[in-house]
């Protein structure tokens, strides 16, 4: 489980430090404070070995085409003289680990036979060695005070890597995903396949039930698409019967695909009636403690952060595994308020403008 973490100079940040991170993360704050940047370096630091998650954040906003402001933008102002630091305190089986990532603009020559070669973008263009051709890592993991494994590596535009290597045989012990308001659709249907294979299907039908009682089963059909039985004379497409479920059994196989891990769902409440939010973040809780997954949203809507607060308020015996964070973002600076389940119950019930 990450526990803290530190920002120094990525996208909107010129420093941000977060302590005390629980089980169950809601974050909140005004539009363009950080929200989605946030989630994005969460996501960084639960895999610094793989290569490609910085190209896959720029296309989780839609950013694909290559050039020199490609790489720039990741850096706080544009500044990319500044690396950027991402460091975070993750509890792993007891043990406490340091995990600390640099990235720097790559700015070198390829070398073939002794003679130096022009970097080229992936479509061929040459592209002058004082522009940035990518990206360079340094990772390090700490654990008792004394590195425990450190290495480099130089990223090209497509993600690969074309200078240094990955230790032989390392696998990052962490798993995270990323999910926006429409990227948990792309998979449902392998994902529920697993499901079904497990025999753990029933447990996200009590909570689709609770959202359209009218839901008999859940099946795959013609493409892998998802079709639901509501004793009709043939099953229907489940993105017929509203984006609400779709977006609740989407949430729902998330947390199960992400065992022993950690999940980030950007934008928590698109597409969700208030009405289904409390039914949901229950779902949400039990399914993340089956299966051992700390769980980061960002969200906007005040119904959703009254269901997390009320639904929290249920496992007294949990409470101290629920935070809300608050950030805030004026010019360089920027800050988090941190609420514990009972300064935010108190914050509602004083109607205080938390969002």
């Amino acid at each position: 489980m990450i526990e803290n973490l530190d920002i120094k100079n990525m996208k909107a940040f010129k420093s941000l430090s977060v302590s005390d991170f629980g089980k169950f993360n809601l974050i909140v704050g005004k539009n363009n404070c950080g929200k989605t940047t946030l989630l994005e370096n969460i996501f960084l630091i639960t895999a610094p070995s793989n290569s490609t998650l910085p190209i896959k954040i720029s296309n989780f906003r839609n950013i694909a085409f290559v050039d020199e402001s490609y790489w720039t933008h990741y850096f706080h102002n544009l500044e990319t003289d500044k690396d950027i630091e991402i460091s975070a305190e993750v509890r792993l089986d007891n043990a406490l680990q340091k995990r600390e990532l640099t990235i720097s603009p790559s700015r070198y020559y390829l070398m073939e036979n002794g003679r130096k070669l022009e970097p080229r973008l992936s479509n061929g263009s040459s592209v002058s060695t004082k522009k940035i051709t990518g990206l360079k890592y340094h990772y390090q993991i700490e654990e008792a005070g004394s590195i425990q494994r450190q290495f480099e590596m130089h990223l090209s535009s497509d993600g690969d890597i074309i200078k240094g290597m990955l230790p032989e045989g390392y696998k990052e012990p962490l798993f995270g995903a990323f999910y926006g308001p429409t990227l948990m659709f792309a998979d449902i249907a392998p994902r529920y396949n697993d499901l079904k294979i497990s025999k753990q299907t029933e447990q996200i039908l009590k909570v689709l039930r609770r959202i359209d009682p009218s839901i008999l089963s859940i099946d795959l059909g013609i493409n892998n698409n998802v079709y639901c039985d509501i004793g009709l004379s043939s099953l229907l497409p489940l993105n017929q019967m509203g984006a609400g479920l779709l977006k609740a059994l989407g949430i729902l196989l998330a947390v199960f695909s992400c065992k022993d891990g950690v999940l980030l769902i950007d934008e928590f409440e698109n597409g969700l009636h208030f009405s289904t939010m409390q039914e949901l973040w229950r779902a949400v809780m039990e399914s993340a403690y089956a299966f051992n997954v700390q769980i980061f949203v960002t969200t906007h809507s005040l119904e959703s952060i009254e269901a997390f607060a009320r639904v929290a308020s249920e496992r007294l015996n949990f409470s101290n595994d629920y935070r809300l964070f608050r950030l805030d973002r004026e010019g360089d600076s920027a800050m988090m308020t941190k609420f514990n389940i009972e300064t935010l119950s108190s914050a509602l019930d004083s109607q205080w403008e938390i969002r």
